[in-house]
């Protein structure tokens, strides 16, 4: 049985879409991971895992919203 903090969203993003010279490197993500999820990414080379990282670790530029445990995060990189 779960309890309500297990079925909480901990990390959501709706209509990310993050781009590099002239290219998408994502477009139009929608993603959502509930408290206790393990959740693994994979694809061919060049399809987005990278930038998915990037972008939750802040490293990269985005359009779209994030929240991790509820907080927005900023848009990117900052200069």
């Amino acid at each position: 049985r779960r309890t309500s903090a297990m079925n909480s969203i901990v990390l959501q993003a709706k209509n990310v879409h993050q781009k590099q010279t002239n290219r998408d490197r994502l477009r139009s993500l929608n993603l959502h991971l509930r408290a206790g999820e393990i959740v693994g990414v994979a694809g061919v080379e060049g399809s987005g895992q990278s930038a998915l990282v990037d972008v939750l670790l802040g490293l990269s530029e985005f359009e779209g919203s994030l929240e991790i445990l509820g907080e927005p995060v900023s848009k990117g990189k900052t200069k």
